[in-house]
């Protein structure tokens, strides 16, 4: 991206898809969730891995609270069960922070990121196609933003020229067989005609 065109970035699909390092450190809300053993705290992006039959079971934590039979008097089972409900909550408590997508490291959050990205740029037909060509040019974000930062590694400086010729060969390729997409996948990852046709210098 040439610079003075920062604003361009910022507006297009592709910024708003893709989560941060800095976002997430920004973030620190909880959802209140209400179940049978009170308020659990869930996280408001899960950890990678997590889908959604994980999150109903999370939600669920509750419902399952240990049976005791040899229990004599009722005080002594309402205690039991109070007991139970307070460790159960805080289990619940516990086990939401750890699925909290604040605490995956580089590669999780970039497996989240290629995720919504090829949520996004997919189709209602095949809604996880990372095969298309929208989905194969928008990889190369992530790598610029680790480049930004650590301007000495060379061997990422490699790795991102390589993939920038690709995504450029993708995009001639999508400019071939269908116009009107090529220029909306333009848009989205807020790229210029001259990124993909003319000589690129990384």
């Amino acid at each position: 991206m040439r610079r003075g065109k920062e604003g361009e970035w910022e507006k297009c699909l592709l910024a708003k898809i893709l989560i941060t390092e800095e976002e997430l450190g920004i973030s620190n809300e909880l959802v209140p969730t209400e179940q049978t053993i009170g308020t659990v705290y869930l996280p408001k992006q899960f950890n990678f891995g997590v889908g959604e039959a994980e999150k109903q079971l999370l939600t669920g934590t509750g419902d399952a609270i240990p049976e005791y039979v040899s229990i004599e008097s009722l005080e002594e089972e309402q205690n039991v069960w109070r007991k139970n409900i307070v460790k159960e909550h805080g289990k619940a408590n516990a086990f939401a922070r750890v699925i909290d997508l604040r605490n995956a490291n580089a590669a999780g959050i970039a497996y989240e990121n290629r995720r919504r990205i090829i949520e996004a740029f997919s189709t209602p037909q095949n809604p996880f196609d990372p095969g298309r060509s929208e989905v194969q040019g928008s990889w190369i974000r992530n790598l610029w933003n680790h480049l930004t930062t650590f301007k000495r590694d060379l061997g990422n400086l490699r790795g991102l020229r390589m993939l920038v010729h690709q995504r450029a060969k993708i995009l001639r390729y999508l400019k071939k067989v269908d116009q009107n997409r090529y220029e909306i996948v333009l848009q989205q990852l807020a790229l210029e005609p001259e990124s993909v046709e003319g000589e690129l210098v990384v």
